[in-house]
C-alpha cells in the first residue's frame, strides 16, 4: 500500500479542529470564571453589611467604580457555558463529518488493494479447513485399521472450536462470512456504497412502479338514492 498522507495535511480539517479546540478553551475559561464568582457570590453572601445609600452616593461621586453587578456576571457566563458546549457538540459532528468525506476517498482509493488481500484471506481460511480435514482424517485413518491414533496428537487448528468449513450447509459463521468476502471482492467497492446505490435502485423501481399503476377511472356522479331531481 502507498504512503497515505496523514489526515491533517488536508486544511479544512485542521480549522475544524482547531475550531474544536478554540471552543474547548474557551469552556474551560469559562468553567475557571464561573467557580470563581461562585466563591465571589459565597463571599459576598457572608458580608454583615451593604454600603448605605450616602456611602455609595459619595463612592460615584468621587468616581471610584462600582463592584460589577455579580449576579449579571453569573447568569452571562453560564449562558457562555451553556453555548460554548452546544457548540463543541455540533463542532465535533463537523469534524467527523469532514473526516468521514476524506476517510471515504482514502478507502475508496485502496478498496482494489484490500479486496485482493481479503481474497487471500479466503483461500487461506479454505486451505485451512482442507489442513484441518487432512489431519483429522489422518488420525481417524488409524482408528479404522484398529489401531489407537493416541500418540498423535489432534493438532487441527479451531480455537474455541470454530469451524472454518465455508461450504457448511448448515450455515454459521464460516458461510456467511465466505459469502460476504465474495460479494465483496466481485463488487469492487465500499459496501456503503453498494448499500447507497441499493437504496438508489430501490427508489427509482418504486418510481417506475408507480408510474405503470394504472390511474382509478374518474367516479361519475350520480344523484343519491331516492333524491329528487328538479
Amino acid at each position: 500500500m502507498q504512503a497515505i498522507k496523514n489526515i491533517t495535511a488536508h486544511a479544512d480539517y485542521r480549522e475544524a479542529v482547531a475550531k474544536l479546540d478554540s471552543y474547548r478553551e474557551a469552556l474551560t475559561d469559562a468553567r475557571q470564571l464561573a467557580d470563581k464568582l461562585d466563591c465571589e457570590r459565597v463571599a459576598h453572601d457572608v458580608k454583615d453589611f451593604e454600603p448605605n445609600a450616602i456611602e455609595l452616593a459619595d463612592r460615584l461621586l468621587s468616581g471610584v467604580a462600582l463592584q460589577d453587578n455579580l449576579s449579571k456576571r453569573i447568569t452571562e457566563t453560564a449562558r457562555k457555558i451553556e453555548a460554548l458546549r452546544r457548540a463543541i457538540e455540533l463542532q465535533q459532528r463537523e469534524v467527523l463529518r469532514i473526516r468521514g468525506e476524506h476517510s471515504r476517498i482514502v478507502c475508496r482509493a485502496a478498496v482494489n488493494e484490500h479486496a485482493a488481500i481479503v481474497g487471500r484471506i479466503l483461500k487461506a481460511v479454505e486451505e485451512l479447513d482442507a489442513a484441518n480435514r487432512a489431519e483429522i482424517e489422518c488420525r481417524a485413518g488409524i482408528e479404522r485399521a484398529g489401531y489407537s491414533s493416541t500418540l498423535l496428537p489432534p493438532m487441527a487448528f479451531s480455537p474455541q472450536g470454530l469451524d472454518f468449513n465455508t461450504r457448511d450447509v448448515d450455515g454459521g459463521y464460516a458461510p456467511a462470512w465466505a459469502r460476504d468476502v465474495a460479494d465483496y471482492i466481485q463488487a469492487r467497492a465500499l459496501p456503503v456504497e453498494a448499500s447507497e446505490k441499493r437504496a438508489i435502485a430501490a427508489a427509482l423501481e418504486a418510481a417506475a412502479n408507480s408510474r405503470r399503476m394504472p390511474k382509478p377511472a374518474a367516479r361519475l356522479s350520480h344523484p343519491g338514492e331516492g333524491e329528487i331531481i328538479g
